[in-house]
């Protein structure tokens, strides 16, 4: 689960935060990474316990026990994050929305409010709010390619294509695996001999998926296609 993984992420903390002791006095930014931790700590039983509410299907405990936490703690916002994934799973995204508002209110950073927010939008078909959010995150995180290529499938859904083949030619540039990129470069490649009608660049972008994947079979029949729609 989601909590569980956070868990193993965090687990370094408690040996940081023993070491961290050594320089406490002498460093208001130590002070602050203790107290940070010191929250990790005390919340990461709550996310379990709730995390195996959810996983067994007891959803008011769920949210009586993310609602306890924060009480306790009103401005953390992973449980306003986690709050809002407990809503999204039970289809409630309204309600999930406006935790994952709040938590982008109390750390406008927080990546995981973003990728939750987005996603609660997608699944409600509202792209303009996932589109404006969308853009707020790449503004955070310009080189993520991930984040170009969902923003390009958004635009593309409405009908955008220009905007589209800007964000995937974004995600292509900064080309975080070969196979991944193949596969952008092959959407790419789609809307330009389909949509937009340029077959030269479609050729060029299939030739690109190409090198990236030469043993792809789907590359190879979309470059014929390509090639018989350029009377080549």
């Amino acid at each position: 689960a989601l909590y569980f993984k956070i868990f193993k992420k965090n687990a370094t903390a408690i040996i940081e935060l023993i070491l961290s002791y050594i320089t406490l006095p002498f460093d208001k930014e130590a002070k602050k990474n203790i107290k940070d931790k010191m929250k990790w700590i005390l919340i990461i039983p709550v996310l379990i316990k709730a995390d195996r509410y959810l996983y067994h299907g007891d959803i008011q405990n769920a949210f009586d026990s993310y609602n306890e936490a924060i009480d306790k703690m009103p401005g953390f916002s992973t449980l306003y994050v986690a709050l809002g994934d407990a809503y999204r799973k039970i289809g409630k995204l309204d309600e999930a929305i406006v935790e994952y508002k709040m938590a982008l209110w109390i750390d406008s950073l927080n990546n995981t409010a973003y990728n939750g927010l987005v996603q609660a939008y997608e699944e409600l078909g509202d792209y303009d709010n996932a589109i404006m959010y969308y853009e707020k995150y790449i503004q955070i995180h310009p080189n993520n390619a991930v984040l170009h290529s969902n923003l390009a499938n958004l635009y593309f859904m409405k009908g955008e294509a220009e905007l589209a083949i800007s964000h995937y030619q974004s995600a292509i540039m900064i080309n975080p695996k070969p196979d991944w990129t193949s596969i952008v470069a092959q959407t790419l490649g789609y809307i330009q001999q389909n949509i937009t009608k340029n077959i030269d660049c479609a050729i060029a972008n299939y030739q690109l998926a190409n090198s990236f994947t030469p043993r792809e079979m789907d590359v190879y029949i979309s470059l014929g296609s390509a090639f018989y729609d350029n009377e080549d």
